[in-house]
């Protein structure tokens, strides 16, 4: 019966303890300046061809039934429907484009793609 006492005591202590360390810690914690623990990662920059492929190809690819490309090709002409083979597209038209939508392409939210993703996509298409 003692043994039974004592294991008991012995594990409330334990926790007591444990808690009185854990609210410790957390009161050194808010008292660091800011940004002291502060974590810098890198983030590598975005790959512009998934993004297209992702995003833009399934109404965009070259060939029939693609609704994007049959609508340009109907309302530019064929040799300006297909994105990648465009020389006349500029960076900040398709961002536009891209956040605003036109006609039947609907908008892309910044969830959807991000702006650094939204940049690199841009410049992709305009460097073709």
């Amino acid at each position: 019966m003692i043994v039974i006492r004592s294991f008991i005591l012995i594990v409330l202590c334990s926790i007591l303890l444990a808690c009185g360390e854990q609210s410790t810690e957390n009161t050194e914690q808010k008292t660091k300046p800011y940004g002291a623990n502060k974590v810098v990662t890198t983030v590598a920059p975005p790959d512009a061809k998934k993004i297209y492929d992702l995003n833009c190809l399934p109404c965009h690819a070259e060939g029939p039934g693609h609704a994007g490309t049959m609508r340009l090709a109907r309302r530019l002409g064929e040799d300006k429907s297909v994105l990648t083979q465009r020389d006349d597209l500029n960076a900040d038209y398709v961002k536009i484009v891209v956040r605003q939508g036109f006609s039947l392409m609907p908008p892309f939210r910044p969830t959807e793609i991000s702006d650094s993703e939204l940049n690199a996509l841009a410049e992709y298409l305009a460097a073709k």
